[in-house]
């Protein structure tokens, strides 16, 4: 018996109805895969948690445009009693619409979590660290199983998929400095290049800083500073750090010319001021 299939061409694909993605955050968390890479004790988590705290709350996080949405949180490491002051501390509103989970890694974990997902209907899901939450994903020091990682992560796309919601995945940075976002990630090279979003979180003695990488290049954030609100812990994206450079070069020259108290010219400037 001949089975009659249709030939999948282009002109058939394009008229399927294809909505494009959105944003839960735009400009920083799109619906999809996102990967958050970052060295230890830079403020990931308090990051994700100010994040998911505007997302449930429906307040903008900074002056970016928020999807108010239910928000699933799962952490796989740090203590219950440090994750309950800093979520009082952050103050949100709608408690009921963050899910939060602070379990050690079972075979069943992967599939309460889904559960849960799917019956609150969430917009984003955050899974803080992957390594610890689904090793599979993530491959071991022997190297870099591309292969291995990109079926390891095909269940979470299609999650994506059926819920239109954002994964957010936290991630360890690999050890090389000065890496750009789509070059971080210890042993998730699979990773990198599934994901919709790479966001990279450094720090420099006592400065902190974020800069993203996207498929949508018009959206990626230049190194900027991560400014913390001590009293709140509230984590948010502020100058880019050429702006902020630029500003102090700016007032060390209004400083050197007042000094002056004179014309002075271009050389003498450059003579004159350091930067």
């Amino acid at each position: 018996k001949t089975i009659n299939k249709s030939v999948p061409t282009l002109r058939n694909f394009l008229s399927e109805n294809h909505t494009e993605r959105g944003w839960v955050v735009k400009g920083l968390i799109p619906k999809g895969i996102s990967m958050v890479n970052s060295q230890p004790k830079v403020g990931k988590t308090q990051f994700l948690l100010s994040v998911a705290s505007c997302v449930v709350d429906g307040v903008d996080y900074g002056e970016m445009e928020v999807t108010k949405s239910p928000v699933l949180y799962v952490a796989m490491e740090g203590s219950k009693s440090d994750y309950a002051k800093r979520l009082t501390d952050l103050s949100i509103t709608n408690q009921d619409d963050l899910i939060f989970i602070r379990e050690h890694h079972t075979p069943e974990l992967f599939s309460e979590v889904m559960r849960i997902a799917r019956q609150k209907k969430v917009g984003m899901i955050v899974i803080d660290t992957l390594g610890l939450f689904d090793s599979k994903a993530i491959s071991d020091k022997s190297g870099n199983d591309y292969i291995t990682q990109i079926e390891g992560l095909q269940k979470y796309i299609k999650i994506t998929d059926d819920l239109d919601c954002a994964i957010v995945f936290v991630h360890h940075e690999g050890r090389m400095s000065e890496r750009s976002p789509n070059q971080s990630g210890l042993y998730a090279t699979g990773l990198v290049g599934t994901a919709e979003q790479i966001i990279l979180l450094t720090r420099d003695k006592e400065e902190r800083f974020i800069e993203s990488m996207g498929r949508i290049g018009e959206f990626d954030i230049p190194k900027s500073e991560l400014k913390i609100v001590k009293n709140t812990g509230t984590v948010y994206v502020g100058e880019a750090v050429t702006t902020v450079q630029a500003k102090d070069l700016t007032k060390e020259i209004m400083k050197f010319a007042e000094s002056e108290n004179r014309e002075v010219s271009h050389q003498e400037i450059l003579d004159g001021v350091t930067g």
